[in-house]
């Protein structure tokens, strides 16, 4: 038994659905629950689970459940580094780069860590 085709198809419609709900367009009032009670996102995590279930449950009813259990560990492992690293991507490049813009949110995210930087050395020099 292998991939699903017509499920990672519409799985990849999700997530080009969940990209058009969040734009800031006229498209999220056309593409926010398409399919009555169910949004993209819960739409591709339940796709992800079944694949997820598919392949594992195979995996355990050839290997056993150790070598399931192994696998999963490591697929989890890889997943939280990949998460950890576009996070530090995202707060050590990109965060700089858009607050150089006419934002004003992020200006002022970026007034207060300048000025929580600057009591922090302040008070360094006085102690």
């Amino acid at each position: 038994m292998g991939r699903r085709l017509e499920i990672d198809a519409v799985r990849g419609l999700m997530l080009v659905w969940m990209v058009a709900t969040h734009l800031p367009t006229f498209l999220p009032t056309y593409t926010n629950q398409p399919f009555g009670f169910v949004s993209a996102s819960e739409g591709f995590i339940f796709l992800s689970a079944l694949f997820t279930g598919r392949i594992y449950f195979r995996l355990a009813q050839h290997d056993g459940y150790p070598a399931m259990r192994r696998k999963i560990l490591l697929r989890t492992l890889r997943l939280y580094a990949y998460h950890a690293l576009l996070l530090a991507f995202a707060f050590l490049v990109a965060v700089p780069i858009a607050s150089r813009g006419n934002h004003p949110q992020l200006q002022i995210c970026s007034t207060i860590i300048s000025r929580w930087a600057q009591n922090k050395r302040s008070r360094k020099r006085f102690s």
